[in-house]
């Protein structure tokens, strides 16, 4: 005779079984919900029992139509730790047909998998079965049978959609980078008594067999400031991709610690100007921002442009539009992550909700890695921008109807006709902008494009400060004669004679000019670096004329 085990609630006939557990829910401390009880006390008092066949009533409380009898059985089946004692006959005692169970609650969809069992709540039924022999319940026929016929859904009253992927992910995120640290601990004991989550983390293994679990890394030679905005860092985030950065000891890695959840409205400005965010995106090369950060941005009436995370977004552009950003969402709206290409970002990130299998956490993983790669790589974007924004701003030019109306202070005192300095002033601060414009774009030749943009410049520098003449020697605007013949040789000499300090160097990049010009391309190599060096030798010509003193 099978060795029995019995789960009630003082509602069935205790001398047919061996052994009993009382499920008394009732009884516990507010808070703690009905799955965290099952988890804490049902499922370990059934590990250290010893039986052959597990006996549960249909209804363990006084409201007979909760059925948290068949809450337990799919706790049984999905709880690993019970190992081979999980797959044992489960009998459901009622007095309801299957059928009838099913109209109930769908949980009833238990009742029709492999060594599931209901009989009616009577010792003669009860002693029928109790004598009966079992077939085996393979741990194939429980992939394969029992997870491809029972669905669990999240519960009615859980946070939210973005809650759930959230947590999801931080479980999926933790486990492959193996981070173990006190906030993920936290967030996994939180949801590993849940059953929903159970029963994703049972699928989600059969899955995770046939993954390549290979975990990319960041470029060796990547140094830079990462900065991540998120409301739930401290769930499990921020120890995340600390992880992700602790071997890479050039990548500085920060984190805004603020409670999104301490406001019932997020205050942009106040938070910008006195929580020190500021000061954090300045110092930034790439910032991970997260799309809804206050609970309005849950609301289903909210539009794109009023999210935190935009407005966050529109905030760094405005400190500097070279900051690169990675957005992190929860969302699966087509409409709202076609729309964040617009924002001008890197690229999004998926929060990995359970329900969208379309995602891969190891790819997910790799496309962030490579994203942060690209992100630091691109990093040189932020000076250019600071070096544009200097120039234009010596320059003092605005783009407006009344452009001719205006003029360029910094060369009024070179002894030029405004019309004429007018032109070439324009034309410097047109190059400056197009400057960032092509670095900023995903053109092939941008840093040929932008060479040629900042030497172009220069020549316009040339032109106003130098005058030219077909049968006589060159001068300076007061009159000397110019010394040297090549454009290098000649900017050089001039800026030592707007004493200027130090030198331009810029030799080399007019040599490149002058190869890709005369179609030697193979001879033209330019890096990053170039460029932010030849555009700070053009900002200090432009600092050099405004501080020139007649």
């Amino acid at each position: 005779m099978n060795k029995s085990l019995a789960i009630h609630h003082d509602n069935i006939i205790f001398d047919l079984f061996d052994n009993d557990i009382y499920f008394d829910f009732s009884s516990v401390d507010g808070g703690e919900t009905v799955d965290s009880y099952i988890s804490r006390e049902i499922i370990y008092e059934i590990k250290e029992q010893d039986f052959d066949i597990i006996f549960i009533k249909d209804n363990l409380s006084s409201n007979y139509l909760e059925l948290l009898g068949l809450r337990v059985a799919y706790h049984i089946r999905l709880s690993s730790e019970l190992g081979d004692k999980r797959f044992l006959p489960i009998i459901i005692l009622s007095d309801i047909d299957s059928y009838m169970l099913n109209s109930f609650d769908p949980t009833a969809q238990i009742l029709f998998t492999k060594n599931i069992f209901i009989v009616k709540n009577t010792k003669n039924e009860i002693e029928k079965i109790k004598n009966k022999k079992f077939s085996n319940f393979t741990l194939e026929e429980y992939k394969t049978g029992f997870l491809n016929r029972i669905t669990v859904e999240p519960p009615k009253d859980y946070l939210s959609h973005h809650s759930i992927a959230n947590e999801w992910s931080i479980y999926r995120w933790s486990k492959f980078l193996d981070v173990d640290s006190n906030s993920v601990k936290t967030n996994n004991e939180k949801i590993q008594n849940m059953l929903y989550f159970k029963y994703l983390k049972e699928i989600y293994k059969q899955e995770d067999k046939h993954l390549d679990k290979n975990i990319c890394k960041l470029n060796s030679k990547t140094k830079g400031n990462i900065l991540l905005i998120d409301d739930e860092w401290n769930k499990g985030w921020s120890d995340i991709l600390a992880k992700i950065f602790k071997n890479y000891d050039k990548v500085d890695f920060q984190t805004f610690k603020y409670d999104f959840k301490d406001k019932s409205n997020f205050n942009l400005n106040f938070q910008i100007n006195h929580k020190g965010l500021k000061q954090q995106i300045q110092n930034a090369d790439v910032i991970i921002l997260d799309l809804r950060l206050i609970e309005q941005d849950h609301d289903e009436d909210t539009d794109i442009e009023n999210y935190s995370g935009i407005k966050i977004l529109e905030k760094i552009h405005e400190i500097n539009v070279g900051i690169q950003v990675i957005m992190l969402t929860a969302t699966s709206k087509s409409t709202i992550l076609e729309k964040l290409y617009e924002k001008k970002i890197l690229g999004y990130i998926k929060k990995e909700h359970p329900e969208d299998r379309s995602i891969n956490t190891v790819e997910n993983i790799n496309k962030f890695i490579k994203l942060i790669n690209k992100g630091l790589k691109r990093k040189y974007l932020k000076e250019i921008y600071i070096i544009k924004s200097k120039i234009t701003n010596l320059l003092d030019i605005e783009l407006t109807e009344n452009i001719k109306d205006q003029d360029c202070k910094i060369f009024a005192k070179f002894n030029r006709s405004k019309d004429y300095y007018m032109k070439f002033a324009l034309k410097i601060y047109r190059e400056a902008l197009y400057t960032f414009e092509v670095l900023d774009s995903n053109l092939k030749n941008r840093f040929i494009f932008a060479m040629l943009s900042i030497i172009s410049s220069f020549e316009a520098i040339n032109s106003i400060l130098i005058k030219e003449f077909r049968n006589d020697d060159d001068k300076f605007w007061d009159g000397t004669i110019v010394q040297k013949n090549k454009l290098n040789d000649r900017l050089e000499e001039l800026y030592q004679k707007l004493n200027g300090e130090g030198k331009l160097d810029i030799q080399a990049m007019i040599q490149n000019r002058n190869n890709y010009l005369h179609s030697n391309i193979k001879t033209v190599h330019i890096e990053p670096g170039d460029i932010v060096k030849l555009f700070e030798a053009e900002l200090k010509m432009i600092q050099a004329i405004k501080n020139y003193q007649n």
